[in-house]
């Protein structure tokens, strides 16, 4: 059954090991939890996403960032 709410637009990310354990620690240390206890951390990216979109500059992008072809 799907979640109550907003559609969601999905956006894929590729992560390594230790960025997920990371994120995951941050999560729990955030209190971003789902039912099963488990860390969240779609709901943590998501939460850096709109953090990023509000406070950084526009057009802003890495030093030596080049987009993918």
């Amino acid at each position: 059954m799907p979640r109550p709410g907003p559609r969601r637009i999905a956006v894929a990310v590729r992560l390594t090991a230790d960025l997920i354990d990371e994120l995951d620690w941050q999560a729990n240390a955030e209190g971003l939890l789902m039912a099963s206890g488990e860390p969240n951390r779609s709901d943590l990216i998501r939460l850096m996403i709109a953090y990023a979109r509000e406070n950084m500059p526009t057009g802003w992008r890495p030093e030596d960032w080049r987009p993918s072809r």
